[in-house]
C-alpha cells in the first residue's frame, strides 16, 4: 500500500491567540471523540495560551468565565482524566499535554493519520 498523503487546505479567521487555541482545541476534541463544554474548552484555550498558574485562573474568574476558582479546579479534574493536562511528576506543575502545547503562530498546520483497517 502506497504511504501518500492528501493535503487539505483551510482558512479561519480568528480575532486573538484564545479564538485560535480554542479552534485548535475543537479540531482535536471532535477527532479523539471528546465531549467539552464551551467553558472548558475555553479554559483549555487559556491555559494554552497563558499556561496552567494561578494568575491564569485569576484572569479566567476575573473575565467572568468561570464564576470561582472552586469551578476551575473542578474542570482541571475533568481535564486530567480525559488526559488534556497532567501533572509533572518531579516538578509538581500542571501542563497542557504536548500535542496542544505548542507556539500559537498565525499559520497553525495539523497532521491527521487515520488508519482505514
Amino acid at each position: 500500500m502506497d504511504n501518500k498523503a492528501s493535503l487539505m487546505r483551510m482558512v479561519k479567521t480568528v480575532s486573538s491567540k484564545i479564538e485560535l487555541a480554542k479552534t485548535i482545541i475543537n479540531v482535536s476534541i471532535c477527532f479523539n471523540n471528546i465531549k467539552l463544554s464551551d467553558t472548558e474548552v475555553t479554559i483549555l484555550a487559556y491555559f494554552m495560551v497563558y499556561g496552567i498558574n494561578q494568575e491564569t485562573k485569576n484572569l479566567i474568574v476575573k473575565s467572568a468565565i468561570c464564576k470561582s476558582l472552586a469551578n476551575i479546579k473542578t474542570i482541571m479534574v475533568k481535564l486530567k482524566k480525559l488526559d488534556l493536562i497532567y501533572k509533572d511528576e518531579f516538578n509538581g506543575k500542571v501542563y497542557v499535554i504536548p500535542s496542544l502545547n505548542f507556539e500559537l503562530t498565525p499559520t497553525v498546520g495539523i497532521y491527521l493519520k487515520i488508519d482505514n483497517k
